[in-house]
């Protein structure tokens, strides 16, 4: 049993974001426990989450070729199929867990994914499978967490009505340490501000102990909330509670990104969005991945970089190339693209050089220094 206490820090390193420390205490209990599926789960997901996709790999190759099979070695290999684009992987992945107890948390993570590319009636076509299989192994308390998730991946997209909705049947079916904070987001990007912070208060009355909701749950819903209400400084200031955790969770990059671009402070914004472009293997399915393009894209823009604006506007409509018909958040970037692109064209050397022309022709003088 000695491997159980390294494996157990490597875990929580994960679970908090600090990768390297977490490959350093994993790599120990696989060095003692070579033969156990646990401790090198915990070593390729630490991988992933530094980036280091191969080594990953690596790693669940080796415990593949042992013969050993657990479902959490399935979700890596699910997530690592998915950031290198192998659909033959996730559906190798799905495989893996058809008739696992556990078979539920495959199928949230492909809602996630599909979510992740803007197919949202997907993603609530898929969470309702994932809960039908949660409910029939007994896993009840996962329905609230399922639902909540959808509900923050509608909001995120702009489908606030829905999120909203769905968020309180998510705190009606059950509030627990999984679905609590993710409604309370879900309800804050909504703009349902009673309803976040009446959760944000339960949670700090139901777990005054629990270092990741304390220094992250909570943080990050209380920016939320300031966000909506304008509070641009307050946000910065909430978010900073949680810096020594952010790499955990993006949305925290995200949030501070979206501070910073509204204080006017685009090159600033950028470093965000762009830390989570570099963490990719960090819950790569999620949509804020997707979501960190479109920020960027406002970045670069307000910083007059209109060359990298349009690359990462086009960036981010390759990804949701299939999202659903009319989502909020595309149209929104449409239009601004649209913006974006008027403005070149009125400021393209070919439009100048007309508009000069059909001065000179009009016999109206030109403005310049004489």
């Amino acid at each position: 049993r000695e491997w159980i206490p390294p494996n157990n820090l490597g875990s929580t390193f994960n679970e908090i974001g600090w990768y390297h420390k977490a490959a350093e205490e994993s790599q120990k209990a696989v060095n003692i426990a070579p033969d156990h599926p646990l401790p090198a789960s915990n070593l390729a997901d630490a991988y992933l989450n530094l980036g280091q996709v191969d080594d990953a790999k690596r790693v669940l190759d080796e415990v593949f070729a042992k013969g050993m099979s657990a479902p959490y070695l399935h979700l890596t290999q699910f997530r690592i199929a998915y950031l290198q684009g192998d659909q033959a992987g996730m559906e190798e992945a799905a495989q893996g867990m058809v008739g696992d107890p556990r078979a539920s948390d495959l199928l949230i993570l492909q809602a996630e994914a599909a979510a992740a590319r803007g197919r949202l009636e997907e993603a609530e076509q898929i969470t309702n499978q994932a809960i039908e299989a949660a409910i029939s192994q007994g896993f009840h308390e996962r329905t609230a967490h399922y639902l909540a998730l959808l509900a923050r991946w509608e909001a995120t997209f702009g489908a606030f009505d829905r999120a909203a909705d769905r968020a309180s049947a998510a705190m009606d079916t059950a509030g627990n340490r999984d679905s609590m904070p993710i409604a309370a987001i879900a309800f804050a990007l909504a703009g349902e501000i009673e309803d976040a912070d009446q959760l944000v208060y339960e949670m700090t009355q139901q777990f005054p102990t629990d270092t990741k909701i304390r220094s992250i749950w909570i943080p990050l819903a209380e920016a939320v909330i300031a966000q909506q209400e304008g509070d641009s400084e307050l946000v910065l200031d909430l978010l900073s509670k949680g810096a020594p955790y952010e790499r955990s969770n993006l949305i925290m990059l995200y949030v501070r990104g979206r501070a910073l671009g509204i204080l006017g402070r685009p090159d600033e914004a950028l470093v965000e969005f762009q830390k989570i472009v570099d963490l990719k293997g960090v819950d790569p399915t999620d949509p804020i991945h997707t979501l960190a393009r479109f920020g960027m894209a406002r970045s670069y823009a307000a910083a007059g970089n209109t060359t990298a604006a349009r690359e990462q506007y086009e960036t981010f409509f390759s990804l949701m190339a299939d999202a659903d018909e009319g989502l909020p958040t595309v149209e929104t970037a449409r239009q601004e693209f649209a913006a974006l692109n008027q403005a070149l064209a009125l400021f393209s050397p070919t439009s100048l050089n007309r508009r000069r022309a059909t001065r000179e022709s009009s016999g109206v003088p030109h403005r310049g220094r004489v």
